[in-house]
């Protein structure tokens, strides 16, 4: 059965009356062919539904997702309370209606506004808290997000009851470590100095001694976790979900954020080139390789560039190969997924004549900033204030460079200084490494590019290749 992307009403099998119709009022999350999540109005209240369809799992996943949630409830673990479990539209959906709590944010959130270490280390200590009474139940969430857990009046609810996998008895240290490790894999790496207290402080709540061979052995999941989590979210980034809506036929794919659409976006998406006779839009680069332009859709002031097709043997070049339009979508969600700050990517657009690509444009947020060649050329700022903005771009390299990853045109322009840090832009280029041997080279070539812009500006030269090299 299709489920519609708007407000739907489902009609529950085994009730009469009042009770029987459920309201479907608002998305929380899409999993496309199996479940959805939603806010709902049943008996004039209201609930969290959660509808499980498809021919193959729907049912398997509605009774895991009834037991998870029965046996927090049997382990004193703080879970929405089941008010209804059953079927609707003949059979064909499998329904599980949940209390809402109220009041609540996720934990995703509460992490969020932690302000300094000292309130990172105490929320993760609370989390780990919960995780420990999960173990010492014999209960494994294998989907451990902060998502998937409320706070509320103080308290910790944790969600997704389809995730757990019931034991008959406490973990053991092994699986107990290996899911921690699956939690910290959740953050950003610059995270992974909070482990050691938090690791402290979970040891302690089972009942174990804190040892170095154990910490070691959390690190190690972490770094698996991580990458197997960070591998699958960019496959996800292709196709069609919670985060992202997907449209393909013989003639375009596209794919964008479904958050951030809105009627005056979707014109763009549709096509792009239709805003470049918006009375608002700015010709930012007019070249051979390439087209940017500045426009506006609703409330998001947009920069779109669009990858041009020189000629037949360039056309037939990029036909059977990834768009750069492409490269750079999935460019901006590996540098996010690792907490380096870029343009808030939007949507990616290939014309198509079935599988061969031809035009590509991809469309990011427009950042309010000034970029590093302006920056350091400005004679209004002082050394010192320059000076500050250069440890910036060595921490931004120092990111690079612990997570692998090459940007291969490292001009000053392609650095901007904005009120809530330090961006990386222009990404068709980038590329991520698993091998220290084969990119070692590569990031030298990235910081020896960067430096050159120096040259003209002898005392930012100096500092650059006092702190990161000639490259």
């Amino acid at each position: 059965m299709q489920i519609p992307f708007e407000k739907f009403y489902i009609s529950l099998d085994s009730l009469s009356g009042e009770g029987r119709m459920l309201h479907c009022i608002r998305f929380f999350r899409l999993v496309p062919g199996k479940r959805v999540v939603c806010q709902a109005i049943w008996y004039d209240h209201e609930v969290i539904a959660k509808l499980y369809y498809g021919p193959r799992s729907a049912r398997r996943n509605w009774k895991k997702e009834v037991e998870g949630l029965e046996a927090f409830q049997k382990h004193g673990i703080r879970a929405p309370s089941i008010l209804h479990a059953g079927t609707a539209e003949g059979g064909t959906i499998f329904v599980v209606l949940l209390q809402p709590v109220s009041a609540a944010r996720s934990l995703e959130e509460v992490w969020s506004s932690c302000s300094n270490e000292t309130d990172k280390v105490a929320f993760l200590t609370d989390v780990v808290a919960i995780l420990a009474r999960h173990h010492n139940a014999g209960l494994v969430q294998d989907d451990l997000h902060l998502q998937n857990f409320l706070s509320s009046n103080g308290k910790i609810y944790t969600l997704d009851g389809g995730s757990v996998r019931i034991q008959n008895r406490p973990l053991k240290m092994r699986r107990s470590l290996a899911n921690l490790g699956l939690l910290f894999a959740q953050l950003y790496p610059e995270n992974d100095r909070l482990v050691q207290p938090v690791f402290s402080s979970y040891m302690k709540q089972r009942g174990w001694q804190a040892s170095s061979s154990a910490e070691a052995r959390l690190r190690s999941s972490v770094i698996f976790f991580r990458r197997k989590r960070i591998k699958k979210y960019l496959k996800k980034i292709f196709r069609q979900c919670t985060e992202f809506v997907s449209e393909q036929n013989f003639w375009s794919y596209r794919v964008y954020h479904r958050t951030l659409a809105c009627p005056e976006l979707n014109k763009i998406i549709v096509s792009p080139d239709t805003s470049l006779s918006f009375p608002n839009t700015k010709i930012l680069k007019k070249g051979k390789s390439s087209t940017v332009w500045l426009t506006s859709a609703g409330s998001h002031k947009l920069v779109i560039k669009r990858y041009n097709i020189k000629g037949i043997f360039h056309a037939l070049k990029r036909s059977v190969r990834r768009s750069r339009a492409a490269i750079s979508w999935k460019s901006a969600h590996i540098l996010q997924s690792h907490g380096i700050m870029t343009a808030q990517p939007i949507a990616m657009i290939e014309k198509r004549f079935g599988l061969l690509r031809r035009h590509a444009w991809f469309i990011s947020e427009y950042l309010e900033g000034l970029d590093a060649s302006h920056l350091f050329r400005d004679e209004k700022l002082s050394f010192d204030e320059k000076s500050a903005e250069v440890h910036h771009i060595v921490k931004l390299f120092e990111q690079l460079r612990d997570y692998k990853i090459f940007h291969g045109d490292m001009k000053a322009t392609n650095i901007f200084f904005t009120n809530t840090g330090t961006a990386l832009i222009d990404l068709d280029s980038l590329k991520q490494y698993h091998s220290q041997f084969f990119f070692k080279r590569l990031h030298r070539r990235d910081v020896s590019r960067f430096i050159k812009n120096w040259e003209n500006v002898p005392a930012i030269h100096a500092l650059f290749v006092r702190l990161l090299g000639k490259g």
